[in-house]
């Protein structure tokens, strides 16, 4: 598995929903691929579009907890929070680029477990 570079299309494309009925590749072991590259690369989150997989995925967590990191399937935001805040980002795509960007102080994201298990999950901060 290797990052896409930055100037790669699939970065800026429309990506693909993941099908569990007829799934393009094994999502446990896509799950567990990412997981043990953001490990190595010592990132915090990963977009299966950044190491060139066109689907709806990314999974987070910090890097010296692997047994907590979170597989997300095909989310989608079903509420935002009202007030705005501004937070630093990285990327593992774009290595030493820091922006701040403006975002809801909170989400509601339903999305599917790499076990396909339907769950919702409120993200703060």
């Amino acid at each position: 598995m290797e990052l896409v570079t930055e100037k790669d299309p699939i970065l800026k494309q429309a990506l693909e929903v993941f099908d569990f009925d007829d799934p393009p590749v094994d999502p446990i072991e896509l799950f567990n691929e990412m997981a043990d590259f953001m490990v190595e690369k010592r990132g915090i989150g990963l977009s299966a579009s950044q190491v060139g997989l066109p689907y709806r995925m990314f999974i987070f967590g910090h890097p010296d907890d692997r047994a907590n990191m979170v597989g997300v399937f095909n989310p989608v935001i079903t509420t935002t929070g009202e007030k705005m805040v501004y937070f630093d980002e990285g990327c593992l795509s774009f290595p030493d680029l820091f922006v701040k960007i403006r975002r809801p102080d909170s989400i509601r994201v339903r999305y599917t477990t790499h076990e396909n298990v339907t769950d919702v999950i409120r993200f703060e901060g």
